[in-house]
């Protein structure tokens, strides 16, 4: 325990001596989130829409994501809260 305590110390004080700022987090509530919602879901749904068949897994994407379309609000709403409660994120680029 100790020595977490003293790596967590030297870190925020390496942080601070080189005047490290926080990225801040988007609001909790952004005006155009819901729009911008449907439209990844409307992109996802048309890869799906090329396909003749889907197989088990697909059919079950493509039911969340119809679902998620039929109630944006709380699609959004649940994965707000798994992005701030679980906090795993993926490298991105």
């Amino acid at each position: 325990a100790d020595e977490a305590i003293a790596i967590y110390t030297t870190t925020v004080h390496w942080l601070e001596a080189r005047k490290f700022t926080p990225i801040p987090a988007p609001p909790v509530t952004y005006k155009h989130d819901t729009k911008l919602l449907i439209l990844a879901l409307e992109r996802l749904k048309d890869g799906y829409a090329v396909k003749a068949r889907l197989n088990h897994t697909e059919r079950e994407e493509l039911g969340l994501i119809e679902q998620a379309y039929d109630n944006p609000h709380e699609a959004l709403t649940r994965i707000k809260r798994h992005m701030l409660t679980q906090r795993a994120f993926k490298e991105v680029g």
